[in-house]
């Protein structure tokens, strides 16, 4: 259970970090989502395995599986704290499908072969969580990827989205 608990805290730190730095530097969501794959399923490879594992393992441990859930629950207020930080206008009850859409592109990318994970293919796929796969090429969220900016929150910086 202690370990299930220090994998989660250490996932929230690295998060909090990579949210500060995003309040320095401007990043569009898609660009935090694909650095945070990237490097989740690539140098902390064996970090998100472990959480894997034991979410595998709960299956089969009601106390485990009770542990790992209460810290799940936390994920969505945090996400949303993240989100208002930096200025995100993600709607509240979207949070959980976007939580679920990361959780499977990690998955997926933490049990590809070890070197077989690329920045490009990352953010192929968080481009496709952020946007939607099957938009209308009229779809406002389009017109926007087209352009270059983020409709979910616009660009993001120290003075939050741009307008």
């Amino acid at each position: 259970m202690a370990a299930a608990e220090r994998i989660v805290e250490l996932h929230h730190a690295d998060t909090g970090q990579a949210i500060d730095r995003a309040t320095e530097q401007p990043a569009t969501l898609v660009d935090l989502l694909t650095e945070s794959l990237l490097t989740a399923a690539t140098t902390l490879r064996n970090r998100y395995l472990a959480i894997f594992e034991l979410q595998m393992e709960a299956a089969r441990r009601p106390v485990l599986a009770s542990v790992l859930a209460s810290l799940q629950d936390t994920a969505s207020p945090v996400t949303a704290g993240h989100h208002d930080k930096l200025g995100l206008t993600i709607p509240r009850e979207r949070i959980p499908a976007l939580i679920a859409l990361y959780g499977g592109a990690l998955f997926v990318l933490a049990t590809a072969p070890p070197g077989s994970v690329n920045r490009e293919a990352v953010q192929h796929v968080v481009e496709v969580i952020v946007h939607g796969c099957a938009v209308p090429e009229d779809h406002p969220v389009l017109r926007h990827a087209q352009r270059g900016d983020d409709p979910v929150g616009g660009r993001l910086g120290a003075d939050g989205p741009a307008a």
